[in-house]
This record gives structure tokens, sequence and C-alpha cells, in this order.
């Protein structure tokens, strides 16, 4: 086996693991929106399946694009390990963040809006 042939597999196992997290921050970002918008447990499980067969999709055509169409184990591996990573490390911040955005955005408006509403009610 060459080095640069254990560099590519290295290359791609980097690849992977940083899909993994990025598709953990975009199920995140999902999931947040969907409730956000209210669309109920229906909503948020047909979220989850459109979700899931566009990220095997996206796998599938990065992997046959980029890296000759070789899907091993470890790549699908690691692929999970980056959106483990992601969930047990980031996803609760991210959350929080997203939530204290949407109730910073939700005052702006209360105190912008405000004048009107008053004019309104006399």
């Amino acid at each position: 086996m060459e080095i640069t042939n254990v560099l590519q597999h290295i290359n791609i196992m980097f690849i992977s693991l940083v899909f993994g997290a990025a598709a953990a921050f975009i199920f995140d970002l999902g999931r947040f929106f969907i409730k956000l918008l209210n669309f109920g447990s229906i909503g948020e499980s047909i979220f989850e399946l459109i979700f899931w067969a566009l990220a095997a999709l996206t796998v599938f055509n990065i992997y046959l694009t980029n890296f000759w169409g070789e899907i091993r184990l470890y790549n699908l591996a690691i692929i999970f390990l980056g959106f483990y990573l992601y969930k047990a490390i980031f996803s609760k911040k991210i959350i929080n963040i997203l939530v204290f955005i949407k109730s910073t955005i939700i005052q702006v408006l209360n105190v912008c809006l405000y004048p009107f509403l008053w004019l309104k009610q006399k």
C-alpha cells in the first residue's frame, strides 16, 4: 500500500466524519423549524423520512463521484461517529442558541410592533 493511498483513505475518513457532523447539524435545524412551525408528529416523521433518504443519496453520490464508488463499512461507521459526536457535544448548545435567537427575534418584533398595536387599540 502506497503512502498516497493511505493519505487518500485518511482524507475519505475525515470527509466522512465532517459529513456526519454536518448531517446532524442539518437534522437539528430541520427538527427545530418543524417544531417552530408546529407541524406535529406526522410532519416530523415525514421530515425524518425525507432527510434520511436525501442523506443516503448524498452519501452515495459523494462516494460515487469522488471516491470511485468505494463505500466501505468503516466509512459508514465514521459517518455515524461524526453524527454521534455532533449530537453528544454540540447539539444541545446549538438548539439553545437557536431558541435564544428565536426569542430575541420575537422580543425585537414585539418592541417594533408595539406602537402599531397601541394605535390599533385606540
